[in-house]
């Protein structure tokens, strides 16, 4: 299933899809042999729950759960929300009887968390995989039990509105802190290397699996997918059908770029006995395409639709160049 997200934490029990052996990165990433993050153990925190990655934090929700389904046209269905990107801008009020929860970034303003925490609330002082964590839980005044989890050193933060405390327990309490995510994308930009497969294409056209690991421009996981197996064959065949060198630059009276930005997204392609990672830009105006270091193709319309609409996030390009 495209962007199914189960697994375990802790790369003890890890091995790498394409080969034995590990070794910690500089980024704290486990990486194998074949020098691709190394896999996690993706059993499920619960059965009918999925883990959902962002900013090397990882939470359990039901698997009927939506994503980002907040803000703008929202509905009253329960979702996790991480990675919006682009949104729609317009007011719909939360429904009173919504559960979400959010994993976020620090606000670059500064703000409050939104709703803040009351001071009447209690605080528990954490540490959840090494990483000194403030807990706080209370009642809102629609009868939801809220919560809030906040990273001490990162200040990324976990907000909460559910029906009752013992459901808000089940999701905390399965919060980890990771450097190889469920789907198998390093958390840090610098543990993933480019690698080109052993044949002579984009990807290794018998590559069982394919990591869509979607990062922002301070090189940490906003969040990932997972295309397995006649999915993830499917969008091999697809990517190494694109016609070889870079999409034609976006004409410079169109453009107000200073320097291309860093790739907006990697794949990770696994088999039993070939691997690769290639590198996504389309967002900026120059040096779009793909490439693993050696190989460098064309993108369409549809390989950039194919890729990112199972991150479910906001995204834009230029379409010119783009066919």
């Amino acid at each position: 299933m495209v962007g199914s997200a189960i697994a375990t934490f802790g790369l003890a029990t890890s091995m790498s899809v394409s080969g034995c052996g590990s070794q910690v990165t500089d980024g704290g990433a486990a990486v194998g042999v074949d020098g691709l993050p190394v896999v996690p153990d993706r059993t499920p925190h619960e059965d009918g729950w999925r883990w959902e990655s962002s900013l090397g934090i990882e939470l359990a929700v039901p698997d009927e759960w939506s994503v980002n389904d907040t803000d703008c046209n929202q509905t009253s269905a329960p979702t996790i929300v991480r990675a919006q990107g682009a949104v729609d801008a317009c007011l719909t009020l939360e429904a009173p009887t919504k559960q979400i929860v959010e994993i976020s970034p620090p606000d670059p303003w500064g703000d409050e968390q939104d709703p803040p925490p009351s001071a009447e609330f209690p605080r528990q002082q954490l540490v959840i995989d090494g990483e000194p964590v403030e807990r706080i839980e209370g009642e809102l005044a629609d009868g939801r039990a809220a919560g809030w989890l906040t990273f001490t050193e990162t200040k990324n933060f976990i907000q909460a509105r559910v029906g009752d405390r013992d459901f808000l327990h089940r999701i905390f309490d399965s919060v980890r802190v990771v450097t190889v995510d469920t789907h198998g994308c390093a958390t840090a930009r610098k543990s993933m290397k480019l690698k080109a497969p052993r044949a002579k294409t984009l990807l290794p056209a018998e590559a069982t699996e394919v990591s869509i690991c979607y990062f922002d421009q301070d090189q940490e996981l906003r969040t990932s997918a997972l295309f397995e197996g006649s999915e993830a064959t499917k969008l091999i065949e697809l990517l190494n059908r694109a016609e070889p060198g870079r999409n034609p630059d976006v004409p410079k009276d169109l453009c107000l770029e200073e320097k291309p930005p860093l790739a907006d997204t990697l794949l990770i392609a696994r088999g039993a006995s070939d691997g690769a990672l290639v590198e996504l830009s389309f967002s900026g105006c120059t040096r779009r395409g793909l490439t693993n270091g050696r190989t460098t193709s064309r993108l369409t319309s549809p390989m950039i639709e194919a890729i990112m609409q199972p991150l479910a996030v906001g995204f834009g390009y230029s379409p010119q160049g783009v066919e």
